[in-house]
């Protein structure tokens, strides 16, 4: 018995093997691209801040850029390799930046503030403040500050707010000892409402504070207080306003005494 040989199979173009090859070569290298891009992304260093209502928090990030945190402050702090980042969503918070090559941002609402290397105070408070975004203040070095589309540069003493519809004000001067005040338990009002003064009071602990109506909310409070000690406000506020206590349940109406 004899055997049909094989039939006689035509050998592969070369070259298909060699496109085959390199289309796998291809997704290798795409992958590869896509994980570096990937991981290029990610910070070296991600932490978030949080500091409750009469709390204070000094914080040293690896870059040693130490923030200090006031009360009811919230702040995501993103190291990457080129840049450094904090997100402020709500509260203040005082920065101080070394210089290390990276450029330095502080990401507030509409709020952009940039330094190489500065020492400074943000303000963002949006439940609080009604007719000024934000505040920013330098005490060492210099900020450039963008909102809104526009862009000013601050240097030490110089400070800059927004209004409430999202532009920047002028720049103005400030004293050393005036920026970023709550740190030695105080806070400035000049002609303040009423209403703004006690919700800036209850971001450090209840005041028990309410006014009677809108006209008693806008009465204009001009003063320098302690945060942390409601009792002083309580005890001014017929000083300074025309206006007296009543208890109310477990609260205190602030009424119109006129």
């Amino acid at each position: 018995m004899t055997l049909d040989p094989p039939p006689d199979r035509k050998a592969r173009p070369w070259y298909l093997a060699a496109a085959l090859v390199v289309l796998l070569l291809s997704a290798v290298l795409g992958a590869s691209f896509v994980g570096w891009a990937y991981w290029r992304q990610q910070p070296d260093y991600a932490n978030t801040y949080l500091t409750n209502r009469g709390a204070q928090l000094d914080v040293a990030l690896p870059d040693t850029t130490r923030m200090t945190l006031d009360s009811s402050t919230r702040a995501e702090v993103l190291l990457y390799g080129s840049r450094r980042v904090v997100r402020l969503s709500t509260g203040q918070v005082v920065f101080e930046v070394p210089q290390d090559g990276r450029p330095f941002e502080v990401q507030a609402g509409p709020w952009r503030i940039e330094t190489a290397g500065a020492r400074f105070a943000v303000r963002h408070t949006p439940r609080v403040d009604k007719d000024t975004r934000g505040q920013v203040a330098v005490e060492e070095g210099r900020v450039q500050v963008r909102m809104g589309g526009a862009t000013v540069d601050l240097g030490a003493g110089e400070q800059v707010a927004g209004d409430a519809t999202g532009r920047l004000g002028a720049v103005s001067r400030v004293a050393p000892d005036a920026i970023a005040s709550w740190r030695s338990g105080r806070v400035s009002f000049d002609a303040t409402p009423l209403v703004e003064v006690l919700a800036e009071f209850e971001r450090y602990g209840s005041t028990g504070l309410v006014p009677a109506d809108p006209q008693v909310g806008a009465l204009p409070v001009t003063g320098i207080f302690d945060p942390r000690r409601p009792e002083d406000l309580r005890r001014r506020l017929p000083e300074l306003l025309p206006v007296r206590l009543q208890a109310r349940g477990q609260f205190t109406e602030v009424v119109d005494a006129r």
